[in-house]
């Protein structure tokens, strides 16, 4: 159902966490505090520094010429505009133009091919019960950051002129992005081309957005997409409302507070992609003394890099690194018969090889790259690689596990005196039998046409 639509309003209401600011500027009407003796909020006039400011900087010297918008955003309250004819002035100490986005996208909003958000410096958000609700974009009418968002499921054409030229769209900040806002904003921008997300804060919970009831938003023109930091239930949220074309370019990099991800929005993407490729690497120890902690990075990928997710996290440095968060769809994956394992300064134990392989259940074809630095050399890596293929027939594939059956055959390739050790070898739901079946099926089923080693300098 509809929400009912913003009203016109003469005074507006600018909020961000509870705390309110009145603009006093109309929906129509940019305000110079040079011209009409108004008082400029206490923000501008003595602290120039917290200032929201939007620069629009021609991208030739013609009196019509595309501009890109870099909006700088900090709290709450209306933004200076530096305008193509005043880009020569200090905004310290020129007269100030005080105007709301929205006007600045009605007057402008035909030119303007890029806009750059830095919300990085947003005052922080402490509410009382310890968890803020998520940032709305300034984009809104008549609204720069409001913590009551009621953006509409299909709002009047008169909310925002549709931006017929910004090819791109490039946000940062530092709380976490209302997706109902974004997608909102996503709806007035038809030929968009890239559409990148970096969230690099580090803020108490946020409450979760309900925007299923938004329709679908068609991007026919995207290419790139990425979101780095996002929560995970953000990202896939924000891709499942977009109509993404099997060409587009999608890259994801997890935040560390919330690796997980299934990539449910993906997952007809995935389906068509026969190819995957993994990489789990160490990364090295970040801090001091007993602070230290080892940081890891685990990513997947098509064959062409047209569809990348990365997980990032690190564990104390005493603590082995595990693979418990990274959650992949098998329904998305389902259709994978080759995948391109890179290791690097790792080895994994039978869990963390169950939890790669077992989100593909019709694999038959695995190449292992396994790269480890000298402890003697920095600059000195050994390299190993092998192929493993299934060579079994159709009854036995459809009878066993084939992941399982890889699970528990590659650790003896990769750390062959580890696996040799007594307790090295797990028991597969308790049965030590069921395990002997499976290490007996691993000889039998998978094919191995070859282990090289060699050792280089980087």
């Amino acid at each position: 159902m509809a929400e009912e639509a913003h009203p016109q309003r003469s005074d507006a209401r600018f909020t961000v966490c509870g705390v309110s600011q009145e603009d006093g500027c109309d929906d129509s009407t940019v305000v110079d505090a040079s011209q009409t003796g108004r008082h400029l909020p206490h923000s501008y006039s003595h602290q120039a520094g917290r200032m929201n400011l939007v620069r629009l900087i021609p991208i030739s010297d013609s009196s019509q010429s595309s501009l890109r918008m870099e909006c700088i955003f900090r709290e709450s309250g209306a933004f200076q505009l530096l305008g193509p004819k005043e880009m020569g002035g200090d905004p310290t100490t020129a007269p100030a133009t005080l105007t709301t986005m929205d006007v600045i996208l009605k007057q402008y909003g035909c030119r303007i091919v890029s806009i750059i958000l830095d919300a990085s410096s947003l005052q922080d958000c402490k509410p009382e019960n310890g968890i803020a609700h998520p940032m709305d974009l300034p984009f809104s009418p008549g609204s720069v950051a409001s913590e009551n968002p009621s953006y509409l499921s299909d709002p009047p054409s008169h909310t925002l002129p549709l931006l017929s030229e910004l090819v791109s769209l490039n946000i940062i900040t530092s709380r976490s992005v209302s997706p109902r806002s974004l997608l909102y904003f996503l709806r007035f921008t038809p030929v968009l081309r890239t559409l990148c997300i970096h969230d690099d804060g580090d803020y108490p919970p946020t409450y979760p957005e309900d925007y299923g009831d938004l329709p679908t938003i068609d991007l026919p023109y995207l290419q790139y997409v990425t979101f780095k930091g996002l929560f995970s239930n953000v990202a896939d949220g924000i891709l499942s409302k977009l109509a993404l074309k099997t060409s587009t370019r999608i890259e994801i990099h997890l935040g560390t507070t919330s690796p997980s991800w299934g990539a449910t929005a993906l997952r007809s993407t995935l389906s068509m992609i026969q190819h995957v490729c993994l990489s789990y690497t160490a990364l090295g120890m970040e801090g001091g003394g007993e602070a230290d902690r080892s940081w890891y990075l685990f990513s997947l990928s098509d064959i062409d890099s047209r569809v990348q997710v990365h997980w990032k996290w690190n564990v104390p440095y005493t603590d082995p690194p595990n693979l418990f968060h990274v959650r992949l769809d098998p329904a998305g994956l389902e259709n994978v018969r080759s995948l391109t394992i890179s290791l690097r300064n790792v080895t994994p134990n039978f869990h963390e090889w169950v939890t790669m392989l077992k989100p593909f259940p019709s694999l038959r074809h695995l190449d292992l790259h396994v790269t480890r630095s000298d402890t003697q050399d920095a600059l000195t890596c050994e390299y190993s690689t092998a192929t493993f293929r299934v060579r079994a027939t159709r009854l036995l594939q459809k009878v066993m596990d084939v992941p399982l059956v890889f699970g528990l055959g590659l650790p003896g390739y990769v750390d062959p005196e580890k696996f040799a050790s007594p307790g090295a070898r797990p028991l597969i739901f308790g049965s030590s039998l069921l395990r002997k079946l499976y290490s007996g099926a691993w000889r039998h089923m998978v094919h191995k046409s070859g282990w090289t080693e060699s050792s280089r300098r980087v």
